[in-house]
C-alpha cells in the first residue's frame, strides 16, 4: 500500500483528507515544514500533500529542504494545497505534481493522488498541465529586457499579490515573488531588484516582514535596495511599533496602495 503524508496547520483539513485517502492508501500526518522533514526521513512516503501557509516552517521552505536532502527523498512527488490561488506561483520553479485549490472535492483528492502517484521522476507538472522548470526563475524571460526594471514582490494576500503584479507590470517591470524571509534576502543578494515590497503580517510565524527587512538593509551588499514595508490601516499600529511611524505605507484599497507605492518607483 502506497504511503502518503499529509501536512497541515489544520486538524479538521488533516482529518478529512485522511478519512478520504485511508481505504486505498496508508497516511500519515505532519502540522508543519519542519514536522514533515523528520515524517519525511522516518517515514519515506510515496507522495507528499503540502499547505503553503502554516507555522514554524511553511510548505514552501519544507518543500526547499527536502530538495536539499542528498538521498532519493527530494524526488518524492509534492501536490501543493492551498486556499489562495496565487500561492501556485511560489512553487512553479519546483518540479511539483498539481496544485489544490481549498477547499477541493474527495474526488479532485483522488484524483491528483492516482495521476500523482502515476508519474515517473522527472514527469512532474504543475496542474495547468505545462512542464516547469525548477532551474529557471519564473520572470527571467520577463526580465531580460535590458530597460526592465525589476520588483520583488513578498505579500501573504492573493488579492495584494494580484494587484501588485498587474499595476507592476504595467509600469514595465519585471516581478520575483517571495514567501520568506530568507528567500527575501537570497532573491535581493542574487538579482539585485529596483525595490523590494513587503507585507507586513501581525503572525510573524506566518510572514516576518521585520526579519526581511533586517537582512536587507544589514547586508552590504544589499542595504542600498529600497525596501518598503505594506500594511492593512487595521495593522498599523502594530506595524509602527515594529518599523517605526512614517516608515511603512498603510492602505485601505489596492487603489490606495497603487497610489503610494507608484510614488516609490521612480
Amino acid at each position: 500500500m502506497k504511503k502518503i503524508l499529509v501536512v497541515d496547520d489544520e486538524p479538521e483539513i488533516r482529518a478529512a483528507i485522511k478519512e478520504v485517502l485511508k481505504e486505498q492508501f496508508s497516511v500519515v500526518t505532519a502540522n508543519d515544514g519542519d514536522m514533515a522533514l523528520e515524517a519525511v526521513r522516518q517515514e519515506k512516503p510515496d507522495l507528499i500533500l503540502t499547505d503553503v501557509l502554516m507555522p514554524k516552517v511553511s510548505g514552501y521552505n519544507f518543500y526547499k529542504n527536502l530538495k536539499k536532502e542528498k538521498t532519493d527523498m527530494s524526488d518524492i512527488p509534492l501536490i501543493v494545497m492551498s486556499g489562495r490561488p496565487s500561492m501556485q506561483e511560489f512553487f512553479d520553479n519546483w518540479s511539483i505534481v498539481s496544485f489544490l485549490n481549498k477547499p477541493f472535492k474527495a474526488e479532485e483528492l483522488l484524483a491528483s493522488v492516482q495521476r500523482a502517484l502515476s508519474f515517473k521522476k522527472g514527469d512532474a507538472s504543475t496542474s495547468s498541465g505545462k512542464a516547469s522548470a525548477p532551474s529557471v526563475p519564473q520572470s527571467t524571460a520577463a526580465g531580460s529586457a535590458k530597460k526592465q526594471r525589476l520588483a520583488l514582490v513578498a505579500t501573504v494576500e492573493e488579492s495584494v499579490t494580484v494587484s501588485l503584479k498587474k499595476f507592476l507590470e504595467f509600469k514595465n517591470f519585471a516581478i520575483e515573488t517571495a514567501l520568506s524571509a530568507d528567500e527575501i534576502y537570497q532573491i535581493a543578494l542574487k538579482r539585485k531588484p529596483h525595490i523590494v515590497i513587503c507585507q507586513y503580517w501581525e503572525d510573524a510565524s506566518i510572514f516576518d516582514a521585520a526579519a526581511a527587512r533586517k537582512l536587507i538593509l544589514e547586508s552590504e551588499a544589499t542595504h542600498a535596495i529600497p525596501f518598503v514595508p505594506i500594511c492593512m490601516a487595521s495593522s498599523a499600529k502594530s506595524a509602527e511599533k515594529v518599523f517605526g511611524a512614517d516608515n511603512f505605507v498603510t492602505f485601505d484599497s489596492m487603489r490606495e496602495l497603487r497610489e503610494k507605492i507608484e510614488m516609490y518607483l521612480y
